[in-house]
């Protein structure tokens, strides 16, 4: 889901409010990795009112296990009215196990939600990711 670019600041702000996109920035080649949580990745979730967010996609960057269990704990749980969630490709170049409860975290937090969509492609889900759903 892309955001719509528009000269109107209030307007991009409340889309901002409802549908979250990891910033550009974050986006990059090689990709950012956030093993723990950080002042870039605490930013990006910073000030955001929870309750108001319909779709989240996180993909694009490489999550360990700490910074899962703080999206987990400190974020998802909290957006209540999530219906699209976008997981895919976070867990470049991380070992399996860690996948797993990575992704135990991020979907047990929402697992009581009413999610339209998961994505959860491009990740490594040999036998261990797949017990982590």
């Amino acid at each position: 889901m892309e955001m719509q670019l528009t000269d109107d600041p209030m307007a991009t702000f409340k889309n901002r409010l409802k549908h979250l996109e990891l910033p550009e920035d974050l986006i990059t080649e090689p990709k950012k990795r956030f093993s723990d949580v950080n002042q870039e990745l605490f930013a990006v979730f910073n000030n955001l009112d929870y309750a108001s967010l319909k779709s989240i996609r996180l993909s694009g960057v490489s999550l360990g296990q700490n910074a899962c269990e703080w999206l987990a704990s400190d974020v998802l749980v909290n957006c209540k009215n999530l219906e699209i969630v976008d997981f895919s490709d976070l867990f470049e170049a991380r070992q399996p196990l860690e996948i797993q409860k990575s992704l135990n975290s991020l979907t047990s937090a929402i697992s009581t939600f009413q999610i339209n969509e998961l994505n959860i492609s491009n990740n490594i889900l040999d036998t261990y990711g797949a017990k982590g759903i």
